[in-house]
């Protein structure tokens, strides 16, 4: 498992700290390699990369950390990080601190899960929060879940068709108008099923117990 930790709010949860903790390398989006370095995790120099275009690092930093600098503007500084990693041949990757701070960078970075998943199908995302968890689905999935977890559906394209199962409203081939359409569902046991058919429904689940 490889991580990419976005300019957010750094996590506080022991879920994403352990993600952070345990990860081959931490891709880091220019300014929060600062947040890293500060947060006391003791995370080993040769496992840090940051990647951007270096206008939030300073030059000490650059100097002292493994450091990629992409000038390019037509993505952002998560997706500039995401094709950095895939490229070298990552297949499990957890993105961390992409939500909190500015709720337009929150929406943007939620809706590219969506993008990474057609881009890249053979690559597992993840995105985590101090409150949850998304993640991007194409085709079948089952989630390992509880009784009573929370769970919110997203499509950020038209025509994508979503089939449930375990959930507690069950949805059968349901394409959502409005993002908030498939909000606020909840698991009924220890796991559930989603097939997403059509393009790509982005699964929002509350903390794993």
């Amino acid at each position: 498992m490889q991580a990419i930790l976005a300019n957010g709010d750094f996590p506080t949860h022991e879920v994403p700290l352990a993600m952070l903790r345990t990860a081959e390398r931490v891709m880091c989006c220019d300014g929060a390699l600062l947040k890293l370095v500060n947060s006391g995790l003791g995370i080993a120099k040769e496992r840090i990369v940051a990647v951007g275009d270096g206008d939030s690092l300073t030059e000490s930093l650059k100097k002292e950390y493994h450091f990629v600098h992409i000038s390019e503007q037509e993505s952002n500084d998560l997706s500039k990080n995401v094709h950095h990693l895939l490229a070298l041949g990552a297949d499990d990757v957890v993105i961390l601190g992409a939500t909190g701070l500015r709720e337009d960078h929150t929406l943007g970075n939620i809706s590219l899960l969506a993008d990474y998943a057609v881009q890249y199908p053979e690559t597992r995302f993840r995105m985590l929060s101090d409150y949850g968890i998304f993640t991007p689905v194409v085709g079948r999935r089952q989630f390992v879940s509880f009784a009573g977890q929370q769970v919110s559906l997203f499509q950020f394209a038209q025509g994508v068709r979503v089939t449930t199962q375990g959930l507690r409203w069950p949805l059968n081939g349901r394409s959502f108008g409005s993002l908030w359409q498939g909000t606020l569902n909840a698991v009924e046991g220890a796991s559930f099923e989603i097939v997403s058919q059509g393009g790509v429904t982005v699964v929002y689940q509350t903390p794993i117990k």
